[in-house]
This record gives C-alpha cells, structure tokens and sequence, in this order.
C-alpha cells in the first residue's frame, strides 16, 4: 500500500546508490511498496551523471562506495547545481564523518539500520523542499 497519493507519487523521482546489491534490492522493493519512483546505481558517477540531466526529488547515497566516497559525490552532486536533498547513509556511526557529510552539502546522515523506518518521513521532507 502507496503511503503517499498517486498524483504526489508520480510527480517524484529519487535517486539512490549503493554497490551493495542486497541493499539496492530491499530500496528498490520498499520505495515500490510507497508506491514511488526512482532509479538506483551500483556507482556514485552514473548517479551524478543521472543527477545532471534529470529532475530528482531527493539522492540517496551509501557514504562507503568504491572509486568515490559518498562525500565526494555529494560534492560533485552540488558542483553540477544540484540543489535538492541529498542523504548519506551508512552502517557508520561516525560524528566525524557526520560533520564531514554535512558540511558538503548533506541533508541528513542516516544509519543503515535507521533508513527504512525513517523513510516515509524523509520522503514527505522532500515533498516539502
């Protein structure tokens, strides 16, 4: 059952990356159950490349990715203008890296462990923005 209207649902469109297949594979079923668009990536440079060219509600991106960290690419997000909210979640419960995610243009850092509970909440924060 869609927790957000139909009309709302077809109108978003979230991207997300992880290179864990397992988590890629319980995102993509649980934004289904929400009844909600978005495209997934096993790598932060077709999600930036994605990002550029079309209209995106809200990133998600997994802080440990190979060949780009989830800081750099929430960077590069920002440098080709996207301006929208981007979340980094991870299994890490680092302040540090916290601080470092939100000082390149995180919205939020969320733990893995957190994300599928807070995710209808996060989704009706991008509906708002």
């Amino acid at each position: 059952m869609a927790v957000f209207s139909s009309g709302m649902a077809s109108s978003l469109q979230f991207a997300i990356v992880d290179d864990d297949p397992r988590i890629r594979s319980a995102l993509k079923e649980e934004f289904y159950d929400l009844g909600l668009k978005a495209r997934f990536f096993d790598n932060a440079f077709e999600l930036i490349d994605f990002v550029a060219i079309e209209k995106v509600s809200g990133v998600f991106v997994d802080l440990l990715l190979p060949q780009m960290n989830g800081i750099e690419c929430i960077k590069r997000l920002r440098l080709v203008g996207y301006k929208g909210p981007v979340y980094i979640f991870t299994g890490l419960c680092d302040p540090e890296m916290k601080k470092q995610a939100i000082e390149a243009g995180a919205t939020d850092y969320i733990i893995k462990s957190d994300l599928f509970n807070s995710l209808p909440d996060i989704i009706a924060a991008c509906i708002v923005s």
